[in-house]
Order: C-alpha cells, then sequence, then structure tokens
C-alpha cells in the first residue's frame, strides 16, 4: 500500500503543475468495470489513503465518477452518498454496469472513454504507456536540476562590485537613498544598535525584494556553462555591504566637509 499511496501522490502532484488543471479543477475516475477474473482487487486502506491525498491536496475537486459492476458495492456506494453530505453528493456520480454501459454514461458527461482500458491485464499497452511516462517525467526532472538558474540583475537589485558601472546601477543608486535616509540613526548608535540597523536595513529590502547579487566567480570557469552568471550573496555579507556604505558615507562627508573648508580659507586667504 506504501508504494501505492507514493504513486499516487507523485502523479497528483505532477498533475497540479499544469496550469489548467489549477484553474479549472480535476475530474476524478475510479473505474473497475473490468471481468471479474481481471477486477482490481477492493483495498479499503488504499480507497482511505487516497481520500485523505485528494482532501490534503489544494485542487478543486469539480467531480468524482464511480463505477462499477459488482452489485456488492451498491449498499457501500449508499452509505457514502449519505455521508459526504448534500455538497458531495452534487460532485459524486456512479455507475453500476458492464463495461460498455459505463463507458456510454461517461461519454454522456463528456469523459473520453476511449483512453480507459477494456479489461485489466498485467501488461497492458495503457500500462507501457505509463511507464513510458514516468520514464520521461524523471528525464524531464534529471534535465531540470541540470538547468542553468540564470538570475538577472533587475533595477531594483543591489550589485556588488567596484568601479563607476556597479556604483551607477539603478539598485544601488537606490541604496545611497535609504543610507541618507538612515545615516542620522546610524551616526547616534552604539556598536551593537549599529549592528542590529544593519540587519533591519537588509530585512527591510529584501522584503521589498531587493537582492544581493555578485558576479558568480565559477561562470567563467564552467566549460559546460550549467553556472549561471550571477547568484545571491549571504545576509551576512549583505549586512557587510550595508555597514561598509554607511561608512563610506560618514568619510565621503568628512571629506567634502573638509574640501568646503579648504575652499573657504582659500577664499578668506584672497580677500
Amino acid at each position: 500500500m506504501t508504494t501505492q499511496a507514493r504513486v499516487s501522490f507523485y502523479v497528483l502532484s505532477k498533475l497540479f503543475e499544469n496550469e489548467a488543471v489549477q484553474k479549472r479543477g480535476v475530474v476524478a475516475l475510479s473505474y473497475d468495470c473490468f471481468d471479474h477474473s481481471y477486477s482490481i482487487p477492493w483495498d479499503g486502506d488504499m480507497m482511505t489513503v487516497s481520500t485523505k491525498f485528494c482532501c490534503a491536496m489544494p485542487m478543486k475537486l469539480q467531480a468524482f465518477h464511480f463505477c462499477y459492476n459488482n452489485i456488492t458495492v451498491a449498499p457501500m456506494m449508499a452509505v457514502i452518498k449519505l455521508a459526504i453530505g448534500k455538497q458531495g453528493r452534487m460532485r459524486l456520480k456512479t455507475h453500476f454496469g458492464s463495461n460498455m454501459e459505463c463507458q456510454y454514461a461517461l461519454s454522456a458527461f463528456g469523459i473520453p472513454v476511449q483512453h480507459l482500458m477494456n479489461r485489466w491485464e498485467p501488461k497492458s499497452e495503457h500500462q507501457k504507456e505509463h511507464q513510458a511516462w514516468l520514464s520521461q517525467m524523471a528525464m524531464n526532472e534529471e534535465l531540470a536540476s541540470l538547468a542553468v538558474d540564470n538570475v538577472t540583475p533587475t533595477s531594483r537589485d543591489i550589485v556588488m562590485g567596484r568601479g563607476r558601472p556597479y556604483q551607477e546601477f539603478a539598485g544601488n543608486v537606490a541604496l545611497k537613498k535609504v543610507i541618507d535616509d538612515r545615516f542620522e540613526e546610524y551616526q547616534t548608535s552604539f556598536r551593537v544598535d549599529k549592528v542590529a540597523l544593519f540587519r533591519r536595513v537588509v530585512q527591510d529590502l529584501q522584503a521589498g525584494g531587493v537582492r544581493f547579487l555578485e558576479k558568480n566567480p565559477e561562470a567563467t570557469k564552467d566549460e559546460t556553462q550549467t553556472a549561471p552568471e550571477w547568484r545571491e550573496i549571504s545576509e551576512e555579507r549583505a549586512r557587510g555591504k550595508i555597514s561598509h556604505a554607511f561608512r563610506n558615507k560618514r568619510v565621503l562627508d568628512k571629506y567634502h566637509e573638509n574640501f568646503r573648508d579648504e575652499l573657504s580659507d582659500a577664499d578668506v586667504g584672497k580677500k
């Protein structure tokens, strides 16, 4: 049963990756109208687990069709209908009859019955198709793990580096405004308070969607070109960037103040 539960969970998870499924919901179908010699064994525990999956999954269940040809199942279906309430009964459709009769009933609801099996066999074409689908999913996941996670700096991001191109980057210019606005708080804070200030600034920026990015040194060494050109830095390094920005502003302000004083002294000397 554990293996069946894992399969159900995996199939449902892949199903919800489809955008159409997310918007429109799903129509569930339980089909057991095969010849009795090939009938799938009834597993009550598996049915309970599947029900819990359906309740836990973030899906919109539009309808549930239950097809069966075993008359002994009818009393159980009657009990289920009473237990699920009015809203549940509106979405539950039961169909009793032969394989052909149930397929006709499903056709009336627009369900493509041509994809259903006519009989349950251990190695049917449908099972081969399912195995092929699983192989394709495994291949897709492997390719996705090898794909380059491209990180492209936006105008809101802060990029690490020296030189005018980095200084004039839109995100770095916006950071200067943040530093200016909180510089007085920085000046009047003790060392411990400054560390807390750096942390708050980083958290506020990240909460607003700002990323701290740097050129990935591994990108130039990677001949397979699987390494991203940019990568995010750690929060600790981001705090270091903020600390450096505050210190730089203090040094620049002092330099500009001294420069203005020198100009004033020069003007006084000329007079």
